[in-house]
């Protein structure tokens, strides 16, 4: 059978009524949900964005300023002295022992992040940086007793000092904001819960970057030698 000329034109018609009939449909649909993003959006003012930026600047100050500086400076020595240096951490503070991972390896140290398959086995003249906001988390703390057990010095980023972890590590900075386990509606963070804390953890650890990279006098050209140029 032939498909003449206005079977062509027919078919060619009908295609474009398909087309123009799903258009319309998600239009429609495009319609709700730009609806619905206007009715979000009615709800935040500018105020509002500019005072919880503020809001959260504030409170990892305070965070922050309540740490002992003699407990960082001790942080600071510690990754000095030791050869290698292992970072361990589960969901949003393994992210966060990632970035510090990264920072310290463009400044020169030797450092694995615990669980990537490329990590060797810890050693006694090795630092274990453990981050567990709960300091409950049994992974974290399974972690911790095999660096210990294997004579690695043991350090712990914590949000609990009453923590089966704080009982274990060698040493601990308690940084002051509400766990998974607690109510983060109270007078420290006004955040989601865990949020105060890895904020905090990831400026210490910026902060401690910038102390060690200024005591080795490096310069930007030597960092960047080490920085990633698969990209």
């Amino acid at each position: 059978m032939k498909i003449g000329v206005n079977d062509i034109e027919i078919i060619t018609r009908e295609i474009l009524n398909v087309l123009k009939s799903k258009s319309l449909n998600n239009l429609g649909n495009e319609d709700i949900i730009d609806k619905k993003r206007l009715k979000y959006k009615e709800n935040i003012t500018q105020n509002e964005i500019s005072d919880t930026i503020i809001n959260i600047f504030d409170e990892i100050k305070s965070s922050l300023l309540e740490i002992d500086n003699l407990i960082i400076k001790d942080l600071v020595n510690l990754i000095k002295l030791h050869e290698r240096v292992f970072i361990a951490g589960i969901g949003r503070s393994g992210l966060i022992a990632r970035t510090f991972g990264m920072r310290l390896m463009q400044i020169g140290f030797t450092v694995f992040i615990v669980g990537e398959t490329t990590t060797p086995a810890i050693q006694s003249n090795d630092l274990l940086i453990s981050i567990s906001g709960s300091g409950r988390t049994s992974n974290s703390i399974n972690i911790l007793k095999k660096a210990k057990d294997f004579g690695a010095y043991t350090f712990l980023i914590t949000a609990n000092g009453d923590s089966p972890m704080v009982k274990i590590a060698d040493s601990f900075i308690f940084i002051p904001a509400p766990t998974k386990f607690q109510n983060n509606k109270n007078d420290t963070s006004s955040q989601l819960i865990g949020s105060l804390f890895e904020q905090s953890t990831f400026i210490l650890f910026e902060c401690i970057v910038d102390i060690l990279a200024r005591s080795l006098d490096l310069k930007h050209d030597e960092i960047m030698k080490r920085h990633a140029n698969l990209e």
